[in-house]
């Protein structure tokens, strides 16, 4: 990584851990040193690629560089989306190996859920590209 991208990948990685995911990777376009400049990197996180905004401005004029950084593309957590399961009643909660899922709005996650009285699916439909879902029963065709 070059002299952007790693206080870029260390502040980002920061912020996604707080939802649960990791950022494995940060790739920008080349930087001339120029600002302020808006430039879009590809972030790597938990097997999903999704797009982060970065606004660069002079913090102090000629000598130092502020940034910010957000992702565009929400990425759904795995692990969260088990422990919002849970959290609602089902003892166990597994909803694949994958440990991230872009969010497309209308894209479905099923989940296998538990409880003593025996074990359902659940599915998980992504309504906005932030990352938020609906969770209901899914059916089963007999």
């Amino acid at each position: 990584m070059d002299r952007l991208e790693k206080p870029v990948h260390a502040r980002l990685a920061a912020q996604v851990a707080g939802q649960g995911l990791t950022l494995t990777y940060l790739d920008c376009p080349r930087w001339d040193g120029a600002v302020p400049v808006r430039m879009t990197c590809t972030a790597y996180v938990d097997g999903v690629l999704a797009r982060v905004a970065v606004h660069l401005k002079a913090a102090v004029e000629g000598k130092a560089v502020s940034f910010d950084a957000r992702l565009l593309d929400g990425v759904i957590a795995t692990r969260n989306l088990e422990a919002t399961l849970r959290r609602q009643g089902w003892q166990g909660a597994d909803c694949g190996a994958a440990p991230a899922y872009p969010a497309v709005v209308g894209s479905r996650i099923v989940c296998r859920v538990t409880r003593p009285s025996g074990d359902r699916y659940v599915q998980a439909t992504v309504t906005d590209r932030s990352g938020a879902v609906i969770i209901a029963d899914y059916r089963a065709r007999s």
